[in-house]
């Protein structure tokens, strides 16, 4: 049986700098051999669902799927069947963040891949799906031989799907300038300040950042990982609602950490600042408010405030009517940006 380490599927994620073939394997890799889950093999790949109707599957990487009957059905056949039904292109990859496929609304040629699946042996798969507000994501599947078990932790999925979503806009934002250019700290592995700039200068966010930087090298280490769950628990997937943390290593070998700005871009919305705007992106694509508490690493207090006021402007009273308000704009903005 692989062991339970969901720890390190979240350092194969932030291997951002690493060619996507070379990323996309890697995660494929690790949520086999750390989510503690006998398995026929995994997959990862990434998508583009901004436009339902036009769902792109932009690569595909997979580990240890033996089958070439499976792995023609998974690379090849379903991101075909997914294009032909886009309400569940819309409820797996733009409202789902993770859960058993069992339980996924599958209707007409899905569904029917589906049934192809089980027939080879693909009894369950557990999906992680780390969808950004912009539609776009990266997506890990792994291949199970029975159900899921109850007993799987619901809230660490969530949460791990958090980081491949952070990890997967990180990659699409960074560029071809260098590392330590772009980033706006570097922190040694004890949370040392030795660089920073813009608005990692302020003492604030050095406190934050050095913070995080200390408490995410004794998640790595034996003592944490002992209890993964509150591990993971504490690794947010932003700093300060701003930063992710990634590795970099000098040619000596010394390793550092870089704050990369990594903050979510959703559309733009006149009544609302910047940060209510992306916690009702995030409502928007089911997220509780622990969760975007936990990606945009705020307290789940700051959330509920930021719903409420942005509601209060919208002049709404619910949530299901912020959301419609927000994917309302959001749909004006991109058709009127088309035809324009």
């Amino acid at each position: 049986m692989p062991r339970f380490d969901p720890v390190a599927l979240i350092e194969s994620a932030y291997d951002v700098e690493a060619p996507t073939t070379r990323w996309l394997h890697a995660l494929a890799q690790s949520a086999r051999q750390t989510l503690g889950l006998r398995n026929i093999g995994a997959y990862a790949l990434t998508y583009d669902a901004s436009d339902v109707s036009r769902c792109v599957f932009d690569a595909f990487e997979h580990d240890g799927i033996a089958d070439p009957r499976l792995l023609r059905l998974l690379r090849d056949d379903m991101p075909a069947l997914y294009r032909s039904e886009p309400t569940v292109v819309e409820a797996v990859f733009r409202r789902t963040p993770y859960g058993p496929s069992r339980r996924l609304p599958l209707t007409g040629a899905v569904a029917e891949g589906r049934r192809r699946l089980i027939g080879l042996g693909a009894k369950d798969i557990l999906g992680l799906n780390g969808v950004n507000v912009d539609g776009r994501g990266a997506h890990v599947g792994v291949l199970l031989p029975a159900h899921v078990p109850a007993s799987m932790p619901g809230e660490l999925l969530a949460r791990l799907s958090s980081h491949l979503a952070a990890s997967f806009r990180l990659r699409a934002r960074l560029g071809e300038q260098p590392a330590l250019q772009r980033a706006e700290a570097v922190l040694t592995t004890r949370g040392t300040i030795e660089h920073a700039k813009g608005a990692a200068k302020l003492r604030e966010a050095r406190t934050a950042l050095a913070e995080a930087a200390a408490r995410i090298e004794r998640l790595r280490g034996p003592v944490d990982r002992r209890d993964p769950e509150r591990a993971v628990a504490r690794w947010r997937a932003l700093v300060d609602g701003r930063w992710s943390l990634v590795d970099h290593f000098e040619k000596d070998g010394k390793r550092y950490l870089l704050a990369e700005r990594n903050d979510p871009e959703p559309a733009p919305f006149a009544l609302l600042t910047v940060r209510e705007r992306q916690v009702v992106a995030l409502a928007a694509v089911g997220h509780a408010n622990k969760m975007i508490g936990y990606e945009l690493g705020i307290s789940v207090s700051t959330a509920g405030v930021l719903l409420s006021r942005a509601a209060k402007k919208l002049g709404v009273r619910s949530r299901s009517a912020l959301v419609a308000a927000y994917r309302r704009e959001a749909l004006r903005r991109t058709t009127g940006s088309a035809s324009e």
